[in-house]
């Protein structure tokens, strides 16, 4: 009998995951098909940035591009132009042709924004230490500064549930780390995102900083990933100085 009802729970904890993952995603492709990635070409800029990632670059989640991380540096520097080739889906392997589409030779600053794909669908770690410097690289010989940002805590979006939230929070921090120890191979200002589960406001708060998906963030949370992008990097004053 007991074993009946363990498997029965078993059962239906599985059936409620797959129908919350399931929805996730649903309402995670509508929120990919409306969004736009922020760019910006002032006629008199001073300096230039290139974005390039995933969804995260494009700020997918956000109710206005203006609300993601890549506008709120164009609010913060109306003279740099900005061209964002990120693309929603993106793994870090295919950053590489972003740069190579690159409609300038060469940028004042990149901004990459990747990991998170990686990190959802396990691309397996040693491949992605080769990836991400072959990126870190490739970027270093588009720009003289680049700057790197990968996922924050996955296990602590509201589409992912327990069992598998804990699965995907190991997965996070194993990017994190390939990610920092990539970054300062190459010289490269990385932002931490991954706070773990005791500071963590976006597991506090998932109304405020998760899109209607509970996977990609809303525009509060991007704002509270570019006020650690500016914590953390020289980025903008780079952009500002030049």
């Amino acid at each position: 009998m007991l074993a009946s009802l363990l498997g029965a729970a078993v059962l239906a904890l599985a059936a409620y995951d797959g129908v919350v993952i399931g929805r996730a995603l649903y309402v995670g492709g509508q929120l990919a098909r409306e969004s736009s990635a922020y760019s910006q070409q002032p006629a008199d800029a001073t300096t230039t940035l290139l974005v390039v990632g995933d969804s995260t670059g494009v700020g997918t989640g956000a109710e206005d591009p203006a609300d993601s991380v890549a506008g709120r540096l164009g609010s913060a520097l109306p003279g740099t132009r900005i061209d964002n080739l990120a693309v929603n889906g993106a793994l870090t392997e295919d950053v590489l042709e972003q740069l190579r589409d690159a409609p300038l030779p060469r940028y004042d600053a990149i901004l990459v924004q990747v990991g998170g794909n990686d990190a959802l669908r396990f691309t397996p770690l040693d491949r992605l230490e080769t990836d991400i410097a072959a990126v870190l690289s490739r970027a270093g010989e588009r720009a003289p500064y680049t700057a790197l940002m990968s996922t924050g805590d996955l296990g602590a979006a509201p589409a992912l549930p327990w069992p598998v939230a804990p699965v995907y929070s190991a997965r996070s921090r194993a990017v994190r780390d390939r990610f920092l120890a990539a970054a300062r191979d190459h010289g490269v200002d990385y932002v931490d995102l991954f706070t773990g589960s005791g500071d963590n406001g976006f597991r506090q708060e998932t109304d405020r900083y998760y899109a209607r998906d509970g996977l990609h963030l809303s525009g509060a949370g991007y704002g509270t990933w570019y006020d650690r992008l500016t914590a953390a990097t020289a980025l903008p004053e780079r952009l500002q100085t030049r």
